[in-house]
């Protein structure tokens, strides 16, 4: 990362991207460190299977409902993690 941004900013960068996924609904983090897990394992196949499953899962949330609602409202989701 320092090479995108010069040694100077690293900190700010770094702190922006955690402040974004602490803004995701916490199925969709919770899928993301599985599939990312997974992906550690030999084969790509795995990974790809989880992933498929979980976004699955995910269409049928309360948390995408819910990040729908607020992208019409124009407001921030509030995440229930259901």
């Amino acid at each position: 990362m320092v090479w995108l941004t010069g040694a100077g900013h690293f900190q700010q960068e770094a702190q922006k991207i955690l402040e974004s996924i602490g803004e995701a609904g916490p199925l969709a983090i919770k899928g993301a460190k599985k599939v990312i897990s997974t992906r550690l394992e030999p084969g790509f196949n795995a990974a790809r299977m989880l992933s498929d499953a979980l976004r699955q899962a995910l269409e049928w949330s309360e948390d995408v409902d819910e990040a729908i609602a607020a992208g019409k409202e124009q407001r921030k989701p509030v995440f229930k993690g259901r």
